[in-house]
């Protein structure tokens, strides 16, 4: 059958158990392994199923964990309070607009909504106390890849003192100290180092973020528009650089440009940090904008990425019925329709994606 994410997860949980060097191998002649050894060896079970069963458990826990995501985003947007029709309208309008990363997500065997799940699984433990909890997901997570930093990073801000600074020790035994158990020390310290050199965040190739042509983080739209050295072997010869700025301008121009996406936050969060929110009513804006932050600045996020919109998409949903209907007049519509298009076009013209993809028009939908 076709070689999705799953069978990458797979190939790399026998490897490491073989003694492979699984950072420094090419899985299907072309992709790394960027994730953490224990999600590799948890996953491995799933091997020892016939294919298509062992895809289906895959298939069914993603569900599993956007279920519960999607619980959770609606009491902190307080969905409750919704009467039976509009919760409905809203259902529908969060399905149709995040159907196609959840399309994706499911074809593609991704990692996104086992990531999305404990993102917001250790917010709402954090929130309720269970900080030991809450720091073990987002330790799991930021082992699997790097994003959920950001939830970490919030929760700091916030106040969430024992999560934010157990967290990281939690890191320490998941990328080491239990393969070190597994592996012994040596090798463990060797997969360590070939992991940090594999994602090292100052290399160009993850600064530029250009090798798939659907990457769409600010450093590809910026790498698309502004250098030469942006693009792959994959890109259209179809025109849109605007000007050729040098390497070593767009290795400072675009962390500058994450920092200030990111900084962008704090006009949600609000001055001074280091508190709780004020009321509930803003769990729901916040997460949102925090969620849309992150293929935006975090590299090699792909049009499934779009799925960690779900916050956004699920907010607006909500959002909709408020009193003062700032969501229902022609502008927030005719944006709404234009998020909607930029977010699913592949799915209405998919003639087309390489087009989208080559202009990075997915972007628009965040």
């Amino acid at each position: 059958g076709t070689i999705n994410d799953l069978d990458l997860f797979l190939a790399a949980g026998a490897d490491l158990l073989n003694g492979g060097r699984v950072y420094r191998d090419l899985y299907n002649e072309a992709y790394s392994y960027f994730y953490g050894p224990v999600f590799a060896l948890l996953l491995r079970p799933l091997a020892w199923l016939p294919d298509w069963w062992g895809e289906l458990m895959w298939g069914l826990s993603g569900v599993a964990f956007l279920a519960r995501s999607l619980v959770l985003l609606g009491r902190w947007n307080q969905a409750a309070q919704l009467d039976r029709s509009q919760l409905a309208v809203s259902i529908i309008a969060v399905v149709v607009f995040a159907f196609q990363p959840i399309r994706d997500n499911l074809n593609a065997g991704q990692t996104s909504f086992l990531l999305l799940w404990t993102m917001l699984e250790a917010i709402a433990l954090a929130e309720r106390g269970k900080w030991f909890g809450a720091a073990l997901l987002l330790a799991f997570g930021t082992d699997i890849k790097l994003l959920p930093l950001a939830v970490w990073a919030y929760l700091l801000y916030r106040g969430h003192w024992r999560t934010a600074a157990l967290a990281p020790v939690l890191l320490v035994v998941l990328s080491w100290g239990l393969p070190a158990l597994i592996f012994g020390p040596e090798r463990s310290t060797e997969l360590l180092n070939d992991r940090v050199a594999l994602i090292d965040p100052g290399d160009p190739r993850h600064v530029l973020d250009e090798e798939e042509p659907d990457f769409l983080s600010i450093g590809a739209v910026l790498s698309a528009y502004l250098s030469a050295e942006g693009g792959n072997r994959f890109t259209l010869d179809l025109p849109r650089q605007v000007m050729d700025l040098p390497l070593s301008t767009m290795l400072i121009l675009i962390p500058v440009a994450r920092l200030v996406l990111a900084s962008s936050l704090l006009f949600v969060l609000g001055w001074p940090p280091f508190r709780a929110r004020s009321t509930e009513r803003l769990a729901g804006r916040e997460l949102a904008w925090l969620f849309a932050l992150i293929p935006l600045v975090f590299p090699h996020q792909q049009t499934y990425s779009l799925l960690y919109a779900l916050p956004a998409v699920v907010h607006l949903a909500v959002r909709w019925w408020a009193p003062d209907g700032i969501l229902r007049n022609g502008w927030a519509q005719a944006l709404l329709l234009l998020a909607y298009a930029c977010l699913n076009a592949h799915l209405w013209l998919g003639h087309f994606g390489p087009v989208y993809d080559h202009y990075k028009l997915p972007v628009l939908g965040l």
